[in-house]
Protein backbone atom coordinates (compact mmCIF):
# COMPACT_ATOMS: atom_id res chain seq x y z
CA UNK A 1 0.00 0.00 0.00
CA UNK A 2 1.39 3.65 -1.11
CA UNK A 3 1.32 6.91 0.81
CA UNK A 4 -1.50 7.84 -1.10
CA UNK A 5 -3.67 5.00 -0.18
CA UNK A 6 -3.34 6.03 3.53
CA UNK A 7 -4.97 9.36 3.47
CA UNK A 8 -7.37 11.01 5.18
CA UNK A 9 -9.77 13.55 5.01
CA UNK A 10 -8.31 16.97 6.00
CA UNK A 11 -4.78 15.61 5.59
CA UNK A 12 -2.23 18.11 3.59
CA UNK A 13 -0.25 17.09 0.82
CA UNK A 14 3.08 18.91 0.02
CA UNK A 15 4.53 18.06 -3.17
CA UNK A 16 7.62 19.41 -5.18
CA UNK A 17 6.93 21.24 -8.70
CA UNK A 18 9.66 21.73 -11.13
CA UNK A 19 9.77 24.76 -13.26
CA UNK A 20 11.18 27.92 -12.56
CA UNK A 21 7.98 29.10 -10.59
CA UNK A 22 8.16 26.05 -8.49
CA UNK A 23 12.56 26.58 -8.15
CA UNK A 24 11.68 30.52 -6.77
CA UNK A 25 9.01 29.02 -4.19
CA UNK A 26 11.50 26.64 -2.99
CA UNK A 27 14.73 29.00 -3.17
CA UNK A 28 12.63 31.97 -1.40
CA UNK A 29 11.20 29.82 1.27
CA UNK A 30 13.64 27.19 1.95
CA UNK A 31 11.67 24.66 1.78
CA UNK A 32 11.64 21.34 0.02
CA UNK A 33 8.29 21.63 -1.28
CA UNK A 34 6.69 24.54 -3.21
CA UNK A 35 2.86 23.21 -3.48
CA UNK A 36 0.26 21.94 -0.82
CA UNK A 37 -3.24 20.57 -1.04
CA UNK A 38 -5.92 19.34 1.26
CA UNK A 39 -7.95 15.84 1.04
CA UNK A 40 -11.03 16.27 1.03
CA UNK A 41 -12.07 12.48 0.64
CA UNK A 42 -13.63 10.04 -1.96
CA UNK A 43 -10.12 9.76 -3.76
CA UNK A 44 -10.12 14.04 -4.18
CA UNK A 45 -7.88 17.09 -2.95
CA UNK A 46 -8.82 20.27 -3.36
CA UNK A 47 -6.19 21.98 -5.33
CA UNK A 48 -5.09 24.91 -6.69
CA UNK A 49 -3.04 25.83 -10.41
CA UNK A 50 -3.70 28.49 -12.84
CA UNK A 51 -7.06 27.51 -13.99
CA UNK A 52 -8.15 28.12 -10.51
CA UNK A 53 -9.35 25.94 -7.53
CA UNK A 54 -10.53 23.03 -7.86
CA UNK A 55 -11.00 18.98 -6.85
CA UNK A 56 -8.15 16.64 -8.57
CA UNK A 57 -7.80 13.06 -8.04
CA UNK A 58 -5.54 12.31 -5.59
CA UNK A 59 -3.45 9.55 -7.66
CA UNK A 60 -2.66 12.76 -9.74
CA UNK A 61 0.30 13.27 -7.42
CA UNK A 62 1.58 9.57 -7.45
CA UNK A 63 4.70 10.08 -9.73
CA UNK A 64 5.40 13.17 -7.82
CA UNK A 65 8.03 13.57 -5.23
CA UNK A 66 5.68 14.56 -1.93
CA UNK A 67 4.65 14.01 1.65
CA UNK A 68 1.09 13.68 3.57
CA UNK A 69 0.96 15.72 6.84
CA UNK A 70 -1.71 15.91 9.59
CA UNK A 71 -2.13 18.32 11.79
CA UNK A 72 -2.46 16.80 15.47
CA UNK A 73 -4.87 17.70 17.61
CA UNK A 74 -7.96 18.25 14.46
CA UNK A 75 -11.05 17.13 16.12
CA UNK A 76 -13.56 14.78 13.54
CA UNK A 77 -15.96 18.27 14.11
CA UNK A 78 -13.01 19.87 12.98
CA UNK A 79 -12.00 18.02 9.92
CA UNK A 80 -15.52 17.83 8.91
CA UNK A 81 -15.71 21.64 8.59
CA UNK A 82 -12.26 21.74 7.08
CA UNK A 83 -13.78 19.76 3.76
CA UNK A 84 -16.72 21.26 3.95
CA UNK A 85 -15.49 24.46 3.56
CA UNK A 86 -13.05 23.24 1.32
CA UNK A 87 -16.38 21.98 -0.98
CA UNK A 88 -17.19 25.87 -0.83
CA UNK A 89 -14.19 27.39 -2.46
CA UNK A 90 -14.28 24.99 -4.75
CA UNK A 91 -14.15 26.49 -8.45
CA UNK A 92 -12.33 29.95 -6.97
CA UNK A 93 -10.19 31.62 -9.07
CA UNK A 94 -6.11 30.98 -8.32
CA UNK A 95 -4.24 34.43 -8.25
CA UNK A 96 -0.77 34.46 -9.18
CA UNK A 97 -0.30 37.99 -8.30
CA UNK A 98 -0.86 36.92 -4.44
CA UNK A 99 2.58 34.81 -4.16
CA UNK A 100 4.08 38.08 -4.58
CA UNK A 101 1.61 40.22 -2.19
CA UNK A 102 0.73 42.13 -5.07
CA UNK A 103 -3.34 40.94 -4.94
CA UNK A 104 -5.35 40.40 -1.65
CA UNK A 105 -8.83 40.51 -3.39
CA UNK A 106 -11.07 38.19 -1.12
CA UNK A 107 -12.10 34.84 -3.13
CA UNK A 108 -8.73 34.73 -4.86
CA UNK A 109 -6.07 31.86 -3.55
CA UNK A 110 -2.72 30.12 -4.14
CA UNK A 111 -2.30 26.51 -2.42
CA UNK A 112 -1.16 27.53 0.69
CA UNK A 113 -3.96 30.46 0.98
CA UNK A 114 -6.70 28.25 0.56
CA UNK A 115 -5.33 25.17 2.75
CA UNK A 116 -5.01 28.08 5.63
CA UNK A 117 -8.34 29.76 5.22
CA UNK A 118 -9.80 26.13 5.60
CA UNK A 119 -7.94 25.70 8.87
CA UNK A 120 -9.51 28.61 9.79
CA UNK A 121 -12.72 28.03 9.40
CA UNK A 122 -12.04 25.55 11.94
CA UNK A 123 -10.17 27.16 14.46
CA UNK A 124 -6.51 25.85 13.80
CA UNK A 125 -4.41 28.52 12.71
CA UNK A 126 -1.78 26.97 10.06
CA UNK A 127 -0.02 30.32 9.63
CA UNK A 128 -0.31 33.75 10.97
CA UNK A 129 0.64 35.39 7.56
CA UNK A 130 -3.14 34.42 6.89
CA UNK A 131 -3.30 34.96 2.65
CA UNK A 132 0.17 35.55 2.23
CA UNK A 133 1.39 32.43 3.51
CA UNK A 134 3.41 29.88 1.43
CA UNK A 135 3.61 26.10 1.82
CA UNK A 136 6.85 26.15 3.90
CA UNK A 137 5.02 28.15 6.83
CA UNK A 138 2.21 25.43 7.01
CA UNK A 139 5.19 22.86 7.16
CA UNK A 140 6.34 24.46 9.70
CA UNK A 141 3.99 24.93 11.91
CA UNK A 142 4.59 22.51 15.48
CA UNK A 143 1.10 21.04 14.30
CA UNK A 144 1.59 19.67 11.08
CA UNK A 145 3.25 16.29 11.39
CA UNK A 146 4.54 13.59 8.51
CA UNK A 147 1.89 10.63 8.25
CA UNK A 148 3.99 7.58 9.00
Amino acid sequence: MNDLEKIQDGDILFARNYGALGWLIRKVTNSKYNHCCLYIGKGHLLDTDFWGVRYRAIMAYRDIPHKICRVKRATKKQIKEICQHARKINNSTYSIRRLFRLDDKKGTYTCSQAINECYMIARIILSKKGAMCAPADIERNRRVIKRK
